[in-house]
């Protein structure tokens, strides 16, 4: 059935429905892109990584340089999205772009339906994501006030998918980065403290133990990170999809 007009005297909402539905459209193609990173090139870097390592134990071994070289390997199999990566850099520009509008759009509705309801402007509710510091917080502040107004009158509805979202992609997504980079760094540099007191010279020992730290800083931060961004393009779909059914609800009252 077709959508009633908003009734008289009810300010007009800007439509978003086609913006959302490419945002979708570009979530399913980065998830689908980073489970491709995941599951298909994360093997073949791990095994790049080996042959790099190996290549500079054979020239230890040769009298040659000691130093680790990235050169000897294979650009073809460690370059993930070597013939896909414009599509999928492609994909991440117009997620970004249909995000904006999306906010600044909602933002303008939000206005529209009960002035004085934001905390800022719309235009600084888009600036919001790229201020230093700022948008920590100030992002989750304009997603609030546009949840409010949108849903007035009466209670606000959806706060938990606003909360959701901010929560894996803000502190959550940093606290796994962090523990991804950190953990195998800490256990590395344990070790290396170890030989530096037995035997300053280990190179061979260094090479092997730098192969092990190569793989377990690359596979937790590949697959839990891209987890962790998964996760994020997921509850901020929904909660896109929460905000455009809020306007749907006030343009049919």
């Amino acid at each position: 059935m077709p959508e009633q007009p908003p009734p008289a005297g009810f300010p007009p909402l800007r439509k978003t429905g086609v913006l959302l539905f490419l945002l979708c459209l570009f979530a399913l193609a980065l998830a689908g892109g980073t489970l491709y990173l995941v599951f298909h090139d994360l093997p073949l870097i791990q095994q790049a990584i080996a042959e790099t390592v190996a290549q500079s134990v054979k020239e230890l071994q040769e009298g040659g340089s000691a130093s680790v070289s990235l050169t000897h390997v294979n650009a073809g199999g460690t370059a993930p999205f070597t013939m896909d990566g414009s599509l999928f850099y492609l994909c991440t520009a117009g997620l970004v772009i249909c995000w904006l509008m999306l906010v600044y759009r909602l933002a303008q509705n939000a206005e529209a339906v009960k002035k004085g309801a934001l905390r800022c402007t719309p235009l600084l509710c888009v600036f919001s994501f790229f201020l230093p510091v700022g948008n920590i917080w100030m992002p989750l502040q304009a997603m609030l006030d546009i949840n409010k107004a949108l849903s007035s009158p009466g209670p606000s509805r959806g706060k938990g998918w606003i909360w959701t979202a901010w929560a894996v992609s803000v502190p959550g997504s940093l606290l796994v980065f962090l523990y991804t980079l950190c953990q195998p760094l800490a256990s590395f540099f344990q070790t290396f403290r170890a030989w530096a007191e037995e035997d300053p010279g280990n190179a061979f020992a260094l090479d092997r133990e730098l192969e092990a730290l190569m793989n377990g800083m690359v596979r937790p931060v590949i697959m839990y990170n891209g987890m962790a961004f998964i996760a994020c393009l997921l509850v901020s779909v929904l909660m896109m999809l929460h905000f455009h059914s809020l306007q749907r609800r006030l343009a049919v009252r």
